[in-house]
């Protein structure tokens, strides 16, 4: 085979990958575009994220888009803002059965981890950079009862998220973060801006045990994907960018309306493979489990939350190795159906002696211990037996 004719049938394998997953799954209408008046406003509001030049945000702008995602819609009606830069978008809207300042007392929390609200979405996060200073995040909850005027905070933030449900590979990067704590028509909001920094790294094999609402992922930290024939592919997440806003329903102040624009620009040697259905898919996956953790009961007392994950921050190295390897142990892995015999062998092969573990460096450790501490408090051990993973040990090691 000639070298153009390999790079054909290549190019051909990998567009087959990302964009001929069941047809069915991605049929759809064309999306109708959002109105022209909220173009500028969520152009400003990218371009402020990303420039941090504080005199360039227009708070007049802002309210066309609160009126935007306060404004009655058609049950899973499907927006578009069209492209940017080369990245397809999609619009998405849920709802949470909490209050505003609940919500932001969970997602927005200095002292709770920051995939505590995202455990199919984030595997870990942290601020690089905040106001241009190396200060900690305010508790925005507390910032609700004397809201004068618009709380702006920007910075710098590194992500890596989850295997995403197509591919398994999973990805790191920096984004400029804008957070704006707002009042608008007398009820509280908060507006979280991304706009990617550069493209990310490569892609690594990531692996979804089981059903993805269970939260049960592998990291291996190689190169590729889990995808059988693309396992070689060189991903990257080219751009990205989304606004999410929170606001605090008029009809019924324990309820919060959310709206996502997503933006993304994804694929292989240069080319956008993402269709907005795949976005779609992803944004139903994150409002999902967002909203099946911030309304469950066994979260509700946020300071004892607070003890916990500090207790786990602040466990030894070896507490942290132990419980990751009870998790990753061989009859714990066993338990999961897995279509494909491959897989097996290569998890056998990635958790050979201790490599893995040790390989680990204390903050992944840490993300790691974290979700599965939010699943034991979720109860979602309770249906594995103790030899698989001893759920008990969290306190046993916690108190």
């Amino acid at each position: 085979m000639t070298k153009h004719g390999f790079i054909k049938k290549v190019s051909f394998t990998v567009i087959a990958f990302f964009m001929l997953i069941p047809l069915k799954l991605y049929a759809s209408t064309q999306a109708d575009p959002v109105p022209d008046d909220l173009f500028p406003a969520v152009n400003n509001l990218l371009d402020y994220a990303e420039s941090c030049d504080k005199g360039s945000l227009n708070l007049d702008l802002i309210s066309r888009v609160l009126d935007f995602i306060d404004a009655p819609k058609a049950l899973g009606e499907t927006m578009s803002m069209g492209e940017r830069d080369g990245a397809v978008s999609d619009y998405y809207e849920f709802s949470v059965n909490r209050s505003l300042g609940e919500v932001l007392d969970l997602a927005y929390n200095p002292d709770l981890p920051s995939n505590l609200t995202l455990p199919s979405s984030v595997r870990r996060s942290q601020w690089m950079k905040l106001n241009d200073k190396n200060v900690t995040l305010p508790r925005f909850s507390d910032e609700l009862c004397h809201l004068d005027k618009p709380l702006i905070i920007n910075g710098i933030e590194y992500i890596e998220n989850s295997p995403d449900t197509f591919s398994g590979a999973y990805y790191a990067y920096n984004v400029d973060r804008l957070l704006i704590l707002i009042k608008h028509n007398g009820r509280p909001a908060l507006i979280s801006v991304s706009n990617q920094r550069g493209k990310s790294d490569v892609g690594r094999k990531g692996l979804i045990l089981g059903e993805d609402e269970e939260w049960d992922y592998i990291y291996s930290g190689e190169k590729g994907t889990t995808m059988r024939g693309t396992g070689w592919a060189d991903t990257f997440i080219y751009d990205s960018a989304s606004i999410l806003v929170y606001y605090e329903s008029e009809a019924d102040p324990g309820q919060v309306k959310c709206g996502v624009f997503k933006w993304l620009n994804a694929g292989w040697i240069g080319i956008n493979l993402v269709k907005p259905a795949h976005i779609r898919k992803g944004m139903e996956r994150f409002a999902k489990d967002f909203c099946k953790v911030v309304e469950s009961p066994s979260l509700e007392d946020t300071e004892l939350l607070v003890q916990e994950y500090q207790k786990i921050q602040s466990l030894p190295l070896d507490e942290l190795k132990a419980i990751t390897a009870a998790y990753y142990n061989q009859k714990n892995i066993n338990r999961f159906q897995m279509e494909n015999s491959q897989y097996k062998r290569w998890i056998r092969k990635l958790f050979k002696e201790d490599n893995y573990i040790n390989g680990l460096s204390r903050q992944e450790l840490e993300a790691f211990v974290s979700i599965q501490y939010l699943k034991y408090r979720m109860g979602k051990y309770n249906s594995i037996e103790p030899e698989y993973f001893p759920a008990s040990s969290f306190e046993e090691r916690l108190n």
